[in-house]
């Protein structure tokens, strides 16, 4: 189930052109999201270029990244379309989101 969802906001996030994908994994999760999820500790020189950015840094946590393009995938940006369909359900349990 993590795997679809992690598909599916990658699909979303490459529609809108995102390059790279960062977050912070607290210690004993580094495995699962490099291993589980193509994710890799960042470098030096990942570093010093992150450095001209202004990111929230917390406390005991590794920083990840994954390209969503480029050379780690050697996928041209390229992005499909993503559209999200919605309707109101009729079992009362929320929304229904389809995409296509």
């Amino acid at each position: 189930m993590c795997r679809r969802l992690m598909d599916y906001v990658e699909e979303m996030l490459k529609s809108l052109k995102v390059e790279t994908l960062l977050l912070s994994a607290i210690p004993h999760l580094v495995d699962t999201w490099t291993s589980g999820f193509g994710f890799r500790e960042i470098d030096d020189s990942d570093k010093k270029k992150l450095s001209k950015f202004r990111l929230a840094s917390v406390p005991g946590t590794v920083l990840l990244k994954k390209n969503l393009y480029g050379s780690d995938t050697g996928e041209q940006p390229n992005p499909k379309p993503f559209k999200v369909y919605s309707r109101m359900p009729r079992n009362r349990t929320g929304l229904n989101i389809t995409c296509r």
